[in-house]
């Protein structure tokens, strides 16, 4: 109170005021003393590192405390500092109030002072502002003092458990270290075996596993067999019904092919019978119309071309046979041979290549034999002799023999049996003519029987000159083709004769074929005209 009395005496006089004292430092303040200026530098200096960490550990924590109580003295201090300060700020805020009054006193007096005391006031005010920083950095310090102490005390729970940790590694070695001693082993022994244990280990699983694999693969497969044992069942009893199916059907055709065989042979006996039927029905009627000079050339081919020798020889005796026909119906048979003959010939031509190595020579006949005519009607009389016996023996065979096919045999004629058919022709018994009008079977069937020969020399003619110009699996193809012409039917002038050779028969092939006519055609031809002439 003195010294507000005081200054307001001075101010009274209008002398200028005392400045306030400001509040002296705590004892032990050294505001330039070190401050630590980051947490981490804090955590440095209380667990320093380097060599020899762990022996100083003690020391470390020693130091971490002092520098803790020398922190909390430092603290002690700024707040005593700052209580100082907030003490003074309250004078001053007193005096500022006292100031303000008195100026408003002063004011009046003396204008030059109110420079002086705004001046001052400024000047404290920024001491105040200053004083309010410095309260806020000490409760930033404060703050930061606190996040230390509970770093240091979880530092030093740590470096306990870590001493513990230690304390305990060392005695657990130093047992093992006893234990070794006691085994007589040396360390790298001991991981030798520590490794062998955990590699056999390792085996042991694997194995289990294995065997766990094994045992699952083996569970499904016995899953899978018993499946297919069942579906092998269901199969095999499809197997046996179908079976069964196949065996009943297999029956059933059978029976089917032997109704087809029993019709197939009850057709070709009807056609069998049906066939003298046909050949009455036909009748030569173009024959009838050719010349005589064409009927004459006709009739010397035919008997030049029986006279040759064949293949095949009729195993059969000689038996005798009916008398010749008149004289007219004999020319209108042999007309009709001739007219198949020369057709079969024209057919051959026309097949026959061009640049043939085995041509055969033409034959020409200069002049007519004597008895030629009667050589040729006494052939075709012993020829339906033949055919006639042949029928006989077969309607005598039975059922059998009547529905089993026949294959035809051709008829050969050599010059050996020509000469003994014409010594033996005059011993046989002469036969009724046929009446007039009406064709004679017997001769057809002659007719019929000398086509045939001719038909057959002239497919093996025309084999030969394919085999030569051709290959073997052609050849056939072609002997197919050749025997299906010989099985075709005559044509209308051909008197309704039907040919020998059935359909799909093979023609046999001769070894060679006819080059040139037989020399004793004539001699030949002679002896069977007289023997004609002794029968009649």
């Amino acid at each position: 109170m003195a010294d507000e009395a005081e200054a307001a005496a001075v101010a009274a006089e209008g002398g200028e005021p005392p400045a306030p004292e400001l509040a002296q430092e705590p004892e032990g303040f050294d505001a330039e003393s070190p401050m630590p200026k980051s947490v981490d530098q804090l955590m440095a200096m209380s667990h320093p590192t380097g060599p020899g960490t762990h022996k100083s550990v003690h020391l470390n924590v020693m130091k971490s405390m002092s520098m803790l109580h020398d922190l909390q003295d430092y603290i002690a201090g700024v707040e005593k500092v700052a209580a100082a300060r907030k003490a003074e700020l309250q004078k001053l805020h007193n005096e500022k109030k006292e100031y303000e009054r008195r100026m408003r006193t002063a004011a009046r007096k003396d204008a030059r002072h109110v420079d002086n005391d705004f001046s001052n006031f400024s000047n404290k005010l920024d001491e105040a502002t200053k004083v309010r920083s410095l309260n806020e950095d000490i409760k930033f310090l404060k703050d930061k003092v606190k996040k230390y102490k509970e770093k240091c005390v979880a530092g030093e729970r740590t470096i306990t458990a870590q001493q513990h940790q230690i304390i305990s590694t060392q005695e657990r070695l130093k047992v093992v270290s006893e234990a070794l001693r006691a085994t007589g082993k040396n360390p790298k022994q001991v991981f030798d075996e520590q490794a062998i244990l955990e590699e056999l280990k390792r085996k042991d699983d694997k194995i289990a596993d294995l065997e766990h694999r094994l045992s699952v693969i083996t569970r499904s497969k016995e899953v899978e067999i018993r499946k297919f044992q069942v579906h092998n069942g269901l199969h095999k009893n499809d197997l046996d019904i179908l079976k069964a199916e196949i065996e009943s059907l297999r029956r059933s055709c059978e029976e089917k092919d032997k109704m087809i065989r029993m019709d197939a042979m009850k057709i070709k006996s009807l056609a069998k019978q049906l066939e003298p039927m046909r050949r009455q029905l036909s009748k030569p009627k173009e024959v009838l119309k050719r010349s005589p000079e064409q009927q004459s050339f006709l009739a010397t081919e035919s008997s030049l071309f029986l006279t040759q020798p064949s293949e095949q020889a009729v195993p059969e005796p000689v038996k005798p046979a009916p008398a010749p026909a008149p004289t007219d119906e004999r020319e209108v048979v042999v007309m009709l041979c001739m007219i198949g003959q020369l057709e079969q010939i024209m057919m051959a031509e026309k097949l026959e290549p061009a640049a043939s190595a085995e041509e055969e020579p033409k034959v020409t006949v200069t002049e007519l034999p004597e008895g030629a005519e009667e050589a040729a009607v006494k052939i075709q009389a012993h020829m339906r002799g033949c055919l006639t016996r042949k029928e006989m023996s077969a309607k005598g065979e039975g059922d059998e023999g009547a529905t089993g096919e026949e294959e035809p045999k051709e008829e050969t004629s050599g010059t050996a049996e020509d000469a003994e058919l014409a010594a033996e022709t005059p011993a046989e018994a002469p036969a009724e003519p046929a009446p007039e009008g009406e064709s004679d079977p017997a001769q057809e069937e002659a007719a019929v029987k000398i086509q045939t020969q001719m038909r057959g020399h002239l497919a093996r003619k025309e084999v030969n000159a394919m085999k030569a110009s051709k290959e073997a699996g052609e050849v056939e193809t072609k002997e197919d083709e050749t025997t299906t012409v010989s099985s075709k039917p005559l044509p209308a002038g051909g008197g309704g004769a039907k040919t020998a050779i059935k359909p799909g028969s093979r023609v046999q092939q001769p070894t060679k074929p006819r080059s040139m006519p037989n020399p004793n055609a004539k001699k030949v031809l002679e002896a069977k005209g007289q023997a004609g002439k002794k029968g009649k």
